[in-house]
């Protein structure tokens, strides 16, 4: 090949590598000149090719690999800087175990169909078809949780370094094989290595997901006693409250009766203004949040909600709710639902608390194959809607301002998920939207 060829081929894998530690892990390139980096190292792997071309054969693979892993880790590394290097080493494995199976399968297709065909050109055409089909499958995997699975194997670092490892001298014993022995790809040896190969990424991806599956059934069991506690706090205040109404009824009856006996019609009005409706109001207030909450089967959001009406009680802010329909899916991670909600939250309850009318309003609306969560709360500043998204902006006081700039940070890994803020009517709005599937 070409240096040309093979400086391009290098590229394209640096790219599928790039993009599938960015999709596990979503963090993203630190520098401008991150690609211009890539480049640079796809030339050197282009040249250092070339340099030990001549070496045997079995030298030059085992060679050619430690150089190119090595150096290859290094610049992910540099690149990604808070990610571990052994997860970094995992996934760029599972990459060179699916492009090398599929340029097998291209270059038999194609030899087949075309054995005259350019060996440049070939490969060129075979790096750029494998290069698209592998960014396809990028694509329809956002909408599974494999991604989010392969995260977990941050939690075990050695498990992932042993497996990639052994996966690596796999390869290489694969390709000294049929250098050695002159197998093609599909011999009975090799696809006895390449069956291992793959098993292993297979068992390590079922351990994570039943590792996933089994945290989160504790999770919701443990959301779910939360839950239930918090609604028997409330009823049990509720309770509290009627009974300390029924208490006071006959001393309120009794001053309403003198009131009126006495001709002070006024008074007795004011009277029924003041404490009947007020307490009236109070338990209806209680009644309405806890019918509304019970449309919300999401267990975890409802039990945040629920947490934050207590917050909102005691720095004596109103929070309602508005739940017209039953919500039992959020397409979003758990985790990232309730840092999302937990700051929309207590954003607006510390805002609300500052002004004269302490109200906080929460809409859950189902509409057109769309779910948004709407919080309210009212402002008698003025807003600066451009500002409000910069790391360490903030109305509150300073290093403070990193709530908003996190939400939208968690929003833009979703790409159905839609920020809106405004400002209507003296009122501080933000919609997060939700396409339902």
């Amino acid at each position: 090949m070409t240096m040309g060829v093979l400086t391009y081929v290098f590229m394209t894998t640096f790219i599928l590598e790039y993009l599938l530690v960015y999709l596990v892990f979503k963090e993203k390139r630190k520098s401008s000149y991150t690609w211009l980096l890539y480049l640079a190292m796809s030339v050197f792997f282009a040249e250092l090719t070339y340099l030990l071309a001549d070496l045997p054969l079995g030298v030059y693979i085992l060679v050619q690999a430690g150089i190119t892993t090595v150096l290859s880790l290094f610049l992910h590394h540099y690149i990604f800087k808070v990610v571990d290097w052994r997860m970094i080493f995992f996934l760029a494995i599972f990459i060179t175990l699916v492009t090398v199976v599929f340029n097998s399968l291209y270059q038999s297709i194609i030899l087949a169909a075309a054995p005259d065909i350019n060996y440049g050109v070939m490969n060129i055409l075979g790096t750029t078809i494998v290069f698209g089909l592998i960014l396809l499958i990028y694509r329809l995997l956002t909408k599974t949780r494999v991604f989010f699975v392969l995260r977990r194997i941050i939690e075990y670092p050695r498990l992932a370094l042993m497996i990639a490892l052994i996966i690596s001298a796999l390869n290489v014993t694969i390709e000294l094989v049929k250098a050695t022995f002159f197998l093609n790809d599909f011999s009975l040896l090799v696809t006895a290595l390449y069956i291992l190969s793959y098993g292993m990424v297979i068992a390590i991806y079922i351990f994570l997901l039943r590792e996933y599956l089994r945290e989160r059934q504790l999770k919701e069991s443990e959301a779910l006693i939360l839950q239930q506690q918090a609604y028997l706090q409330r009823l049990e205040s509720i309770q509290m409250d009627l009974r300390k109404i029924h208490h006071d009824y006959k001393n309120v009856a009794t001053g309403l009766y003198a009131q009126v006996e006495s001709g002070d019609i006024k008074a007795a009005q004011e009277f029924i203004s003041t404490k009947m409706l007020q307490m009236d109001k109070e338990i209806r207030l209680d009644m309405q949040q806890l019918n509304q909450l019970a449309n919300i089967e999401v267990i975890e959001l409802k039990t945040l909600i629920m947490a934050k009406i207590m917050q909102a009680e005691k720095m004596q802010v109103q929070l309602m709710i508005e739940v017209l329909e039953p919500i039992n899916k959020i397409p979003m991670e758990i985790s990232d639902l309730l840092r999302c909600g937990g700051i929309l939250m207590d954003n607006a309850i510390e805002a609300a608390a500052r002004e004269k009318k302490p109200e906080v309003t929460i809409v859950l609306l189902k509409e057109q194959g769309k779910l948004t969560f709407i919080v309210k709360n009212p402002t008698s500043q003025t807003v600066d809607l451009q500002r409000i998204w910069t790391a360490g902006y903030s109305t509150k006081g300073e290093s403070r301002g990193l709530g908003l700039t996190n939400l939208k940070e968690i929003t833009r890994q979703y790409p159905d998920v839609w920020l809106e803020t405004r400002v209507e009517k003296q009122e501080f709005v933000q919609m997060l939207t939700f396409k339902l599937t």
